[in-house]
C-alpha cells in the first residue's frame, strides 16, 4: 500500500517540471509532452501521491536523461528527481535508492563522469542520518573503480571521517568500510599514501581482539608493513604500526616474521641496523618492490631524525659516523631532512654543528615516554624558576614604591 504525503506546493511545482522535462526527453520533443503516454503515466502517479513509483518511472528513462547533449540539463533533472527522492517515506525510499544507483551507475554505462556526478548529487540531498546514504557511497566507490574514475573521487574518499559517526556503523561494518576504501585506494595506485593510512586504521580496530581474530587479518597486516616499507618516511614517523596488536602477532612468525623484523627496524631502528639486516637477508626487500638504495636513504633520513630527537646540538661528525657518509655530505642530508618536515634546525658552519630547535618523534615507546617526561619536567621546573624570579621582582617593586610613599 503507497502511504499518503502532504503535498506542498513547491514539492507539487516540482514534480510537475520533472514530469515535463522528462516526457519531453522520453518523445523527442517532438509534439505535446502532455500528450505521450509517459506523461499520463507519471500525472496518474502523481495524483495518487505515489512518490515512490514516479521515481521508479523517471529512472527507467536514466540512460536518455544522461545522453542528453547538456550535461547540466541533465544534471538539473535527476536533482529534481532527488528532491522527490527525498520527500519519499523512509520504508519505501530504499528500494528507490537502489533502484537509482542501479540506473545511473550501472557498468559499462557511457558518461562515466556524468553518472558520478549525478551519484554525488543524491548522495549529496540524502540527510546526514540518512540510511541510504552509506550504500549511495559504496556503489559510488565500486563505479568509479570499474571505470577508471577514482582520482575525482579522493575527495570523498578522505572525508570518510566526517560521514562514518552519522552511519553508525557497529565494529564490522567500520572494517569492511575502511578494508573497501584501502583496497580500493590502493587498486588505483598502489603509491597513494592514502592507501596505507586506511589500511592502518583498519588493522588498529583489531586492538585488543582476540587471538582468531587477529590470525583472521594476518595477511592484511602483512600487506600494511609491506605498504608502509615503500613509503617509510611518510609511513613509520609519528606511526604505532608497529605496535598494534594485529601487526605484533607477526613477530617470530614462520611466514611474516623477518617482514615484521624490516619494518621494526624502519620504526625504531638505526641505519647500522638496516645493514646489519640486509647482510643476513639479501635481496629480502627488493623481493617485497621495496629499492635497496631508497631504503638506505630513508633510513639514513629516519636515523638523523631519532638523532635530532635526542639531541639539541649534534656535531657534525657524529652525523657522518651514524648515516654512514662522509662530513662532507652532512649538510646535505640535514637539508633532505628539514625539507621532509623530520627537523627544524640551523647550521654552523664554523663550529660544523647543527642546532636542533623540533624533531618529528618517529614513534612512542616507552623509553621514548620516559624522556619526553624528562624533558617536560625539566621545562616545568624552568617555568616555575622563571615565575618565582618575576614574583620576586614584583614583589620588590611593591615594596619599593610602598616605601617611597611613606617617605
Amino acid at each position: 500500500m503507497v502511504s499518503k504525503v502532504t503535498v506542498s506546493r513547491t514539492e507539487e511545482r516540482t514534480c510537475d517540471v520533472l514530469v515535463t522535462f522528462v516526457s519531453k526527453v522520453v518523445s523527442g520533443e517532438e509534439g505535446d509532452a502532455a500528450d505521450t503516454a509517459f506523461f499520463k503515466e507519471c500525472k496518474s502517479l502523481l495524483d495518487e501521491d505515489n512518490r515512490a513509483e514516479l521515481a521508479q518511472k523517471v529512472l527507467g528513462q536514466a540512460d536518455a536523461i544522461i545522453g542528453l547533449d547538456s550535461a547540466g540539463e541533465a544534471l538539473n533533472c535527476f536533482r529534481l528527481l532527488n528532491g522527490v527522492v527525498c520527500t519519499i517515506s523512509e520504508a519505501e525510499r530504499e528500494p528507490v535508492v537502489r533502484a537509482y544507483t542501479s540506473a545511473v551507475l550501472k557498468s559499462g554505462g557511457a558518461e562515466p563522469a556524468q553518472r558520478l556526478a549525478v551519484a554525488s548529487a543524491l548522495f549529496n540531498a540524502l540527510g546526514a542520518s540518512a540510511p541510504e546514504r552509506l550504500d549511495v557511497y559504496r556503489a559510488i566507490l565500486r563505479f568509479a573503480t570499474d571505470s577508471g574514475s577514482l582520482a575525482s573521487l579522493m575527495p570523498h574518499i578522505v572525508r570518510v571521517d566526517e560521514w562514518l559517526p552519522s552511519w553508525h556503523l557497529d565494529t564490522e561494518g567500520t572494517r569492511e568500510l575502511l578494508l573497501l576504501l584501502a583496497n580500493t585506494v590502493r587498486e588505483d595506485d598502489a603509491t597513494n599514501p592514502l592507501a596505507h593510512v586506511l589500511l592502518v586504521r583498519f588493522l588498529a580496530t583489531y586492538d585488543g581482539g582476540s587471538p582468531a581474530e587477529l590470525i583472521a587479518v594476518k595477511d592484511e597486516a602483512a600487506l600494511g608493513l609491506v605498504c608502509a616499507l615503500k613509503t617509510p618516511v611518510q609511513s613509520f614517523v609519528r606511526s604505532e604500526l608497529v605496535s598494534l596488536s594485529a601487526v605484533k602477532q607477526l613477530a617470530g612468525d614462520a611466514q611474516h616474521g623477518t617482514l615484521f623484523a624490516a619494518a621494526r627496524i624502519f620504526a625504531e631502528g638505526r641505519l647500522s641496523d638496516l645493514v646489519e639486516f640486509n647482510a643476513a637477508n639479501s635481496g629480502f626487500l627488493s623481493k617485497h618492490g621495496v629499492d635497496d638504495a631508497d631504503a638506505m636513504a630513508s633510513m639514513r633520513l629516519l636515523t638523523l631524525c631519532s638523532l635530532a630527537a635526542e639531541h639539541e646540538e649534534i656535531p657534525y661528525a657524529s652525523v657522518a659516523q651514524a648515516l654512514q657518509v662522509g662530513e662532507d655530505e652532512v649538510e646535505t642530508w640535514i637539508v633532505r631532512a628539514i625539507e621532509a618536515k623530520l627537523l627544524t634546525g640551523k647550521m654552523d658552519q664554523i663550529r660544523q654543528t647543527v642546532s636542533v630547535s623540533n624533531a618529528a618523534q618517529r614513534s612512542y615507546t616507552m623509553e621514548q615516554w620516559k624522556h619526553m617526561g624528562t624533558k617536560l619536567g625539566a621545562w616545568t621546573q624552568n617555568v616555575r624558576s622563571m615565575l618565582g624570579t618575576l614574583l620576586a621582582a614584583r614583589q620588590r617593586a611593591t615594596e619599593a614604591a610602598q616605601a617611597q610613599a611613606a617617605q
